[in-house]
């Protein structure tokens, strides 16, 4: 058996031996020639789909139909025998650096008529020996096209295709002749590349298409061009410099359409245009170094800039920046003027209807005297858009109110204290005169907008007043206030009182009348409260609160060193309310009496322990007005005395007292001012007291509901009962 297996495994090893080498290795689909033979060894191997030039060569190299190969230059020189350097009628595309060159006459470097791309490479006719002057016109025996295409050829930024002689064109795109309408088109695109010499740097023959995207373009011959046009050709991009024409087209029928379209581009030259025989030469675009003439196409013009002409569209549409506008006397605004299209290079000129109200130049616009004038803005072409200005009065700031703290005041006073609020105001009634919504209702810029357009002069001033809380929109912000100074009442926090309510407003008006108000700023603007010596009170912290789209806000507020006034920011207008709150005084820790040890007695009955004195009671005091608004809420201990609040001002009416004693208070209590008329000598009417049994109590005039009082002595009197129980439960268990 294992005389078998070694058998066996000897005639496997012979017969891999005997197999051929390529049977064990992949086949190479790159390879590097440097002779004739093996580049067209190289081409046939249908294999090989990149062949790489490893030396110079000199060779007609033919790739064959259905032939796809990339063929790398490699800084080599591939030159002909014969014919064209390469002929393709297959699928090429040529890279790397190098160089293609044809020596031969009546032959070129490149000939195509299947598909090819050059990505690389220098192209040329090293022995081109035509001329074309105004005297010679003759190839000289050696002339050709550098590049010859009839089929589709595209040629990238890296090539550079050469032609020294001026007889023959450096590129031919179609047919030179002989040409039908079943003649295949020749496309040629160009995006980049240089491209320099020949009669016609290119020329677009019969049946011949191109596009060029970009490239520089130069040709030297005096009678030539840099672009020749037979049939189709579009030009967006590019720079074109020649010694006669930049661009010449002619049209030779079905075959020749001669249409010529150019976008874009730099074109140098004598005369940028000649066209002959019906050609269809449409310029939207590029720069010129002369006047291209009437080959500019509708709704385009050629402007001169500096010399340079340059094809722009002409404006469709003129949009102004504002098509109303305000301006005070002696001030300045500038209307800045849009053009549609944006590449359009037409300007616009201004005139005004009435120079005596206002003037314009470059758009901008001086106010002369109050009225309204047209401002226009027209360009040449005739499209113009207008501006309706009004020229309205300087807005006036009326005196701001302000306060001396150097004086004390008697009630409490409010004023501005901001220098930059005479400017921050004028500009918002400028900007309501102006229109603008965002600073005041839209009644009141109609208001505002009638009024100036009377003529009419219109005034900005600052009203602060103490506010009417009789009115039902009042009243509920001050309800609000209320609600939010119970938070305010805490532990250490005793009290929290509305010292007053006050309206603040900014009015805009004419000489004759209120037209309405602001609603905001733009910025905050600080204001003062200066308080006067009776609200002063050691321990006593002042507080701003804001009502305003029924949200109350807390303010921060600065208060001076003497105590004496305060200051807050703010940028909306509504209710305000100066408040104060007095903090609960500290009451002092007694300090037990020291007590003898006790002589420890084993025998005796151990002491009971002490029974724990009860909680100090707490009152609630309400101060109200005479509407039922909540003044004050105090919190005062059981027999202690609670504080009054400043009684609120009632025109025609003095204060005369408290309705009820709050000296000693057991109770909670409900506490209203009483008042007196100035000009009578008996009080403003009250519910009559009724006699009280309690010869020792104080006549108050209190008139809570006897419902409230009963249900207080009940409740005192079942806590007494509950007191006397468990004192009673508690001898039981000694």
């Amino acid at each position: 058996m294992r005389k078998l297996v070694t058998m066996v495994a000897s005639v496997a090893l012979a017969v891999g031996c005997m197999l051929p080498q390529q049977l064990h290795a992949e086949e190479s689909t790159e390879a590097t020639v440097s002779t004739k033979v093996e580049l067209q060894e190289a081409i046939q191997n249908v294999n090989i789909s990149t062949i790489r030039l490893g030396d110079n060569i000199s060779a007609d190299v033919v790739i064959p139909e259905n032939r796809t190969v990339t063929l790398d230059l490699g800084g080599k020189t591939l030159t002909n025998e014969k014919s064209h350097t390469i002929e393709n009628k297959g699928n090429l595309v040529v890279t790397g650096d190098g160089i293609v060159d044809n020596i031969s006459n009546g032959k070129a470097a490149v000939s195509n008529t299947g598909t090819i791309v050059l990505n690389g490479g220098t192209y040329k006719r090293s022995q081109e020996s035509g001329v074309s002057d105004n005297s010679v016109n003759s190839g000289n025996g050696n002339s050709w096209y550098t590049l010859n295409n009839q089929g589709s050829m595209e040629i990238n930024n890296a090539v550079t295709v050469e032609l020294a002689g001026t007889f023959s064109s450096l590129i031919e795109n179609g047919y030179y002749s002989g040409a039908t309408t079943d003649s295949a088109v020749a496309n040629l695109t160009i995006n980049g590349g240089t491209f320099t010499g020949g009669k016609y740097t290119v020329k677009n023959d019969e049946m011949g298409k191109t596009n060029i995207l970009g490239g520089t373009f130069k040709n030297t011959c005096p009678v030539g061009a840099a672009i020749l046009n037979y049939h189709y050709m579009d030009i967006s991009a590019g720079t074109f410099t020649a010694s006669k024409y930049a661009l010449y087209g002619e049209s030779y029928g079905a075959t020749g359409a001669g249409v010529l379209n150019v976008s874009g581009g730099n074109f140098t030259a004598d005369k940028p245009i000649l066209s002959k025989t019906n050609a269809k030469v449409s310029l939207s675009g590029g720069q010129y170094s002369s006047e291209p003439g009437d080959f500019v196409v509708e709704g385009f013009k050629a402007f001169n800039l500096n010399g340079s002409y340059v094809i722009a569209p002409l404006a469709s549409k003129v949009t102004l920046s504002n098509t109303e506008l305000t301006v005070e006397e002696g001030q300045s605004k500038t209307l800045v003027a849009s053009l549609t299209p944006t590449d359009t290079l037409e300007t616009v000129s201004w005139t005004s209807s009435d120079e005596k109200i206002a003037t314009v130049k470059d758009g901008k616009v001086t106010a002369v005297a109050a009225g309204i004038a047209t401002i226009t803005a027209k360009t040449e072409s005739g499209i113009k858009a207008e501006c309706k200005v009004t020229v309205t009065k300087p807005v006036k700031v009326e005196e701001l109110p302000s306060i001396d703290t150097s004086k004390p005041v008697e009630e409490v006073t409010v004023g501005i204290s901001d220098e930059k609020a005479g400017e921050i105001l004028k500009n918002v009634a400028d900007q309501i005169v102006s229109g603008t919504k965002d600073f005041a209702s839209t009644e009141t810029i109609k208001a505002v907008a009638e009024a100036v357009n009377k003529g009419e002069s219109i005034t900005v001033s600052t009203e602060v007043k103490e506010a009417d809380t009789n009115k039902a929109e009042i009243k509920a912000d001050a309800e609000k206030i209320q609600k939010e100074l119970k938070t305010l009442v805490s532990e250490d926090k005793a009290s929290a009182s509305v010292a007053m309510y006050l309206d603040i407003n900014v009015l805009i008006k004419t000489d004759t009348q209120v037209l309405g108000n602001v609603t905001k700023l733009p910025q905050e603007v600080t204001f003062m409260i200066a308080i006067p010596e009776k609200l002063q009170a050691e321990g006593r912290e002042f507080k701003v609160m804001r009502v305003h789209n029924g949200e109350v806000t807390m303010l921060d507020t600065t208060m001076n060193k003497d105590g004496s006034a305060l200051t807050f920011d703010t940028n909306l207008f509504s209710t305000y309310a100066l408040v104060y709150v007095d903090k609960k005084a500290e009451e002092p820790t007694p300090t037990p009496d020291p007590k003898p040890e006790p002589t420890p007695n084993p025998d005796a009955t151990p002491n009971p322990q002490p029974t724990p004195e009860p909680e100090t009671t707490v009152y609630n005091v309400v101060f109200v007005d005479m509407n039922g608004a909540v003044l004050k809420v105090e919190k005062v201990n059981a027999n202690g005395a609670a504080t009054a609040p400043v009684a609120p001002a009632v025109e025609g009416y003095r204060f005369v007292k408290w309705d009820t004693d709050f000296s000693k208070v057991t109770k909670d209590l409900l506490v209203k001012p009483v008042y007196e008329k100035v000009t009578a000598t008996e009080k403003t009417t009250a519910t009559p007291e009724k006699p009280s049994s309690d010869k020792n109590t104080p006549d108050t005039g209190d008139t809570t509901s006897a419902g409230l009082f009963t249900a207080f002595a009940l409740l005192g009197l079942v806590s007494m009962g509950i007191i006397a129980v468990q004192r009673k439960r508690k001898q039981f268990m000694k």
